[in-house]
């Protein structure tokens, strides 16, 4: 199997990077492994950290908690000021401009939760990656000769070919190997 940009023959700026076996791939992958797990102890360590640190959501959901009682008390509002209109018949100028006022401010904190939502749901994603790579490179206790699809998909994050022809390998902790041809 060989592998090349998907943009090589697309436009009139054709991309130079060359093309690349599945072989050569393995070969850099194996090269660029194999030079990781020299720093396994640190490695291991320093991703026990970022799991902590990067993929903490005690704060959000604390902020997701005032969110949702603030929307909460604003529903609250807005039914009392319809049950108010409804019995009293308030002036209709100052019930719309105050049903305006709290619909808006309940829609701004609606779109607040879903990007703390978000958040959370990509911290958790983030973390079950990381905790993923930290398990394989913990099974892991000497150089590899055979690469796995599996060991692929827990440990890399991206691949990115060079002009020269050389590999960089973006593990899922964020760590960089290039290896060249």
């Amino acid at each position: 199997m060989i592998w090349q940009c998907n943009g090589k023959f697309k436009g009139k700026q054709k991309c130079d990077t060359p093309h690349l076996t599945e072989e050569a791939i393995q070969q850099k992958f194996l090269a660029a492994f194999n030079a990781l797990l020299e720093s396994r102890d640190f490695i291991i360590e320093d991703t026990k950290e970022m799991i902590a640190r990067l993929t903490d959501t005690s704060r959000l959901k604390e902020e997701s908690a005032h969110l949702r009682n603030e929307m909460a008390g604003i529903s609250q509002s807005v039914r009392a000021l319809i049950d108010r209109n409804a019995q009293s018949g308030i002036d209709q100028q100052d019930y719309e401009s105050e049903y305006q006022r709290m619909t808006e401010r309940f829609a701004e904190l609606e779109n607040q939760l879903k990007d703390i939502e978000a958040e959370c749901d990509r911290r958790k994603m983030q973390r079950s990656a990381l905790t993923n790579f930290l398990k394989t490179l913990k099974s892991i206790q000497a150089p590899i000769a055979d690469l796995t699809p599996q060991l692929w998909n827990a440990l890399v994050e991206k691949a990115t070919v060079n002009a020269d022809g050389s590999v960089v390998f973006t593990f899922r902790n964020g760590m960089k190997m290039q290896q060249k041809l």
